[in-house]
């Protein structure tokens, strides 16, 4: 059955299953629907978000899920102001609403951070959450969980000090999904993980922090009583705080983070694009795009990790690390690695147009890491050297690198060139480049930041395959 609902113009009493004849109330149309019906809402502002429970509501089916979705073109909004739950529902798909100036949506039931009831098998898509003071969607205890291709725009506490996350994990959760969304001016992390995270893939999303930036108020409008105050927002696109996994993190775009400034409603940042600390683990980082961060990724130990070098069992391969950002006395700073133990490092190109000032590598207190058929150009290796333990370094290149380079980061394969030998705008290795199958090859890297199957004697150096 299709039923609908108008803010405006419908009423209880009709019986819903026209355009004409349209329920007015949100949660009273959401009652009648059964597994495989779709409930269409018209354009309006609704108030109100029902308080979804199994014992109040039906469950989709596998091969029937309940949709709530817009009507055709319209715009539906939804503003309610206090937080909304999905407590112990499954099979439910939310498509093309917004949210606007609302509270958060929670998954899950929970009490004292403790899991009473779960979630499963919930779809947001292609929605739009927009101008709140309220982190957008909590995961807190829920299960094959997909948003997928929304857009998070202006989300911000307004209150010194405070954060507010797009997308939060925080109890337990597994299996979720978040791909092909846009993180657009969110005051604090896009998405924070914390809690027992399961399987979570984070995939073709892109988050941004647009630059001159321009402080928006709950309506969207532009504010600027205090363009200071409020001017450098964002902490992380990505902030990872534990594990198990594993964790994918692929083919995201991250740029415009900067470091947070005094009164930010934010509780501070160094202007990291991805942050991995604490208890985090099981965490692939493949073929993202960084560019125009403070720090483009930090994989540190972080207040609450267990042990002085915790085990991260991180792989970080193919992604371009391209041109850090000035930002005050900040030292920009492509990779930080401290305290941590169990990374490797393949296959990546780290570029800079300028590198006065910047570093490529900050290397401190490390063990058990691998440096391979990287690409480093414009910047500084920096290392402790005495705290630097199991470091195998070796297949890089190295052009225009500022000052010593620690014998532990020189292999006796690498390449020292006067000019990085690739196309600025593809980072694909020119036409007989000595970069091409120049790698040593790694298990499990058969493609190249674009997709692209590699080829020949071994792997290019960098991100990039070479082809004709």
């Amino acid at each position: 059955m299709n039923y609908y609902v108008h803010a405006d113009n419908g009423n209880n009493n009709n019986n819903g299953k026209s355009p004409n004849t349209a329920f007015a109330d949100l949660g009273y149309a959401m009652k009648r629907l059964h597994p495989g019906d779709t409930l269409f809402v018209r354009s309006g502002i609704y108030r109100g978000f029902p308080y979804l429970t199994s014992k109040n509501y039906r469950n989709g089916t596998s091969d029937k899920p309940i949709l709530v979705r817009r009507y055709k073109n319209e715009n539906p909004i939804i503003s309610k102001r206090g937080e909304s739950r999905l407590v112990d529902i499954q099979m439910w798909e939310f498509q093309g609403l917004t949210f606007q100036s609302a509270g958060t949506i929670k998954l899950g039931g929970s009490e004292a951070g403790k899991c009473q009831s779960f979630v499963s098998d919930i779809t947001f898509r292609n929605n739009r959450f927009q101008h709140s003071s309220s982190a957008a969607i909590k995961i807190q205890c829920a299960q094959n969980i997909k948003i997928v291709h929304n857009v998070f725009d202006n989300l911000r506490s307004r209150i010194a000090g405070r954060d507010v996350h797009a997308i939060t994990s925080e109890i337990s959760t597994d299996r979720v999904t978040i791909s092909g969304n846009k993180f657009r001016d969110i005051g604090a992390d896009g998405i924070q993980l914390a809690g027992n995270v399961g399987k979570t893939w984070i995939t073709a999303n892109t988050f941004e922090v647009r630059r001159p930036y321009k402080y928006r108020g709950e309506d969207g409008k532009v504010d600027s009583r205090n363009p200071q105050r409020f001017g450098n927002v964002g902490e992380n696109g990505l902030d990872i705080k534990s594990g198990p996994g594993p964790i994918l993190v692929k083919k995201n775009t991250f740029y415009g983070f900067r470091p947070s400034v005094p009164e930010q409603d934010v509780s501070g940042s160094n202007g990291v694009a991805i942050v991995i600390h604490k208890n985090s683990y099981n965490i692939n980082v493949r073929q993202n795009y960084f560019n125009d961060n403070v720090d483009h990724l930090r994989i540190v130990r972080g207040a609450g990790a267990k042990s002085d070098h915790p085990w991260r069992n991180v792989w970080v391969s193919n992604n371009v690390f391209n041109e850090t950002a000035y930002s005050g006395n900040r030292k920009p700073t492509s990779l930080v690695l401290d305290g941590v133990r169990k990374v490797r490092i393949h296959n990546n190109t780290f570029y800079n147009t300028q590198g006065s000032g910047k570093r490529i590598l900050s290397l401190r207190n490390i063990a058990e890491v691998e440096l391979l058929n990287n690409l480093f150009h414009n910047g500084q290796l920096e290392a402790q050297e005495s705290y630097i333990f199991k470091v195998v370094a070796d297949y890089n290149s190295r052009s225009s690198i500022a000052g010593k380079v620690l014998s532990s980061l020189a292999g006796p394969h690498d390449l020292i060139l006067e000019t990085q030998e690739i196309e600025k705008n593809n980072w694909t290795p020119l036409p007989d480049s000595s970069l091409i199958d120049a790698g040593i090859r790694i298990k499990g890297l058969n493609d190249d930041f674009y997709g692209k199957t590699i080829k020949g004697a071994g792997p290019d150096i960098g991100a990039v395959e070479f082809s004709q």
